[in-house]
């Protein structure tokens, strides 16, 4: 990522394309720890216990000064509720990568009873609404990930619970707005992704007590008007991803004074693969009131490449992606 201080009101604006493209990267921590297998001064108990799991499945540990196990990652199918006691049995577990394992409702019981666990992801497995149920007597979870679970809206009256949530992924979920009304508990997240889901600007608006979001995902999703109106509960936000979306250019004009007067703290807007034209050009100029954004994307939109060069010309403090080269 970009360096925060770099993206201060007063400082220059221009940005390595490369760097300044991260910002736009949606950000699943689930993938990105650097994990270690260390078993030498590791507890004799929780040594027993990841030894089971890797005859059930690869696992990697993360230890802390103690030996003590405080972060896991296991990836593959094999990996099933049958690790629950052997999980429940690393009580200083905080970070739990189940991305992609063949875990299900039975293991979240047990892993529920860790009393410091802070993070768990469960991106692609069969994890429903039953196990979340499970899971909200966690107290301490700050960030879940559901991604392409069997999940529905009683899931969220469970998640709702966590009151210290800050990073949440339903992408790809059967959710919908009448489930959104039960986070209107979630006044400490920061982070939240709905791509692919039928939630629309009714049910993102139920989110106004979440004003310390900061990153939101959108994607492929169904923004409509009030979409663009709830972003004004947000004025913390700071990447913002519409990528995919019916955002037109009727729609735009609004959605820049929006952004301009309640975000300005925003640094990445992506907005490829839209129906935005030429049309959409000239009210895009108004980018260049945002004082730290930093990159926008505009990949396969409708908007020719004469008028691209004018925005570009126009707003050189930004950085734009195109699907054309400037050079071309």
């Amino acid at each position: 990522m970009s360096s925060e201080a770099s993206l201060g009101v007063n400082a220059p604006r221009r940005r390595n394309l490369v760097a300044a493209t991260l910002i736009l990267l949606p950000c699943f921590v689930g993938g990105g720890w650097a994990f270690q297998a260390f078993y030498g001064g590791m507890p004799r108990g929780e040594r027993r216990a990841v030894a089971a799991l890797n005859q059930l499945a690869p696992v990697d540990v993360t230890t802390n000064d103690s030996g003590s196990v405080i972060a896991l990652k296991a990836n593959s199918p094999a990996l099933t509720d049958a690790a629950a006691p052997y999980l429940a049995k690393l009580h200083f577990l905080q970070r739990i990568d189940l991305n992609q394992s063949g875990v299900g409702d039975g293991a979240m019981a047990a892993i529920s009873e860790l009393p410091e666990l802070k993070s768990i992801y469960l991106n692609q497995t069969g994890v429903t609404s039953k196990g979340i149920a499970a899971l909200a007597s966690c107290g301490t979870i700050e960030e879940l990930t559901l991604s392409q679970c069997p999940i529905d809206d009683e899931a969220l009256v469970a998640i709702a619970k966590m009151k210290h949530l800050k990073l949440l992924d339903l992408s790809k979920t059967a959710i919908t707005n009448t489930g959104m009304s039960h986070l209107e508990t979630l006044t400490r997240l920061h982070t939240l992704y709905l791509r692919e889901t039928s939630v629309t600007g009714d049910g993102f608006a139920m989110l106004r007590n979440s004003s310390e979001l900061r990153l939101v995902d959108l994607g492929d999703s169904q923004i409509d008007q009030a979409t663009i109106e709830a972003l004004r509960f947000f004025p913390r936000l700071d990447r913002l991803h519409l990528g995919h979306t019916m955002l037109t250019d009727t729609m735009l004009p609004e959605f820049l004074e929006i952004l301009i007067d309640s975000c300005p703290e925003l640094r990445g807007l992506a907005i490829q693969q839209t129906p935005l034209s030429d049309v959409a050009v000239e009210p895009l100029k108004r980018l260049a009131e945002l004082p730290n954004l930093a990159v926008v994307d505009l990949r396969d939109t409708k908007i020719t490449k004469s008028a691209y060069l004018q925005l570009t010309q126009a707003v050189p403090e930004v950085n734009f992606t195109a699907s054309y080269s400037i050079e071309d």
